[in-house]
């Protein structure tokens, strides 16, 4: 068993080393998908609740709050009560937990290389980047979203299959 182990291991760092010419690289950053470009874009039109503060010691990086869906309107206390409570890990039971990381969602939003940036939100957790994140680089004018994203009606779902092209206003068929 250890044997079938270290010999995997060594065909692994094998299939990634650079001059190997059928070298298997690692991604670097998540893949942007267009529906992911969609719920960034409906989010951002739904001008959510979003409130940040600037970090003293990192002059690159903001944290941003955005309230989570179904929940009020943000306010400090619930910010300084999010952030003391994650810090201290001050949790009476699970259910308390729960209420607590799912009120607001945080971003710790890189300026530098926004693709680095980090949130809690469960999809974030999943596949590593999130419509925040994307919302949020698009607001700071980093990151652009395609036409082709903003062409659904908010409040609706793509359709499955490639999206049709638009045909000429004056074509007669």
């Amino acid at each position: 068993m250890m044997e079938f182990i270290l010999n995997q291991i060594k065909n692994w760092s094998v299939e990634r080393d650079p001059d190997n010419p059928n070298c298997k690289t690692f991604m670097q950053y998540a893949t942007i998908t267009l529906p992911l470009e969609t719920a960034a874009f409906q989010w951002i039109e739904r001008k959510p609740d979003v409130k940040f503060r600037t970090c003293p010691t990192q002059s690159d990086s903001i944290t941003y709050f955005i309230s989570a869906n179904r929940q009020s309107r943000l306010k400090e206390d619930d910010i300084t009560r999010y952030q003391r409570m994650t810090q201290r890990c001050s949790w009476r039971n699970f259910d308390n937990y729960r209420a607590t990381m799912n009120r607001l969602w945080m971003v710790n939003f890189n300026a530098l290389d926004w693709k680095t940036s980090k949130c809690t939100c469960p999809f974030y957790l999943k596949s590593n980047i999130c419509k925040h994140i994307i919302g949020i680089a698009s607001n700071n004018k980093l990151f652009e979203i395609r036409p082709v994203a903003k062409c659904v009606p908010l409040g609706t779902k793509r359709k499955r299959g490639r999206p049709a092209k638009a045909s000429s206003a004056l074509a007669i068929d």
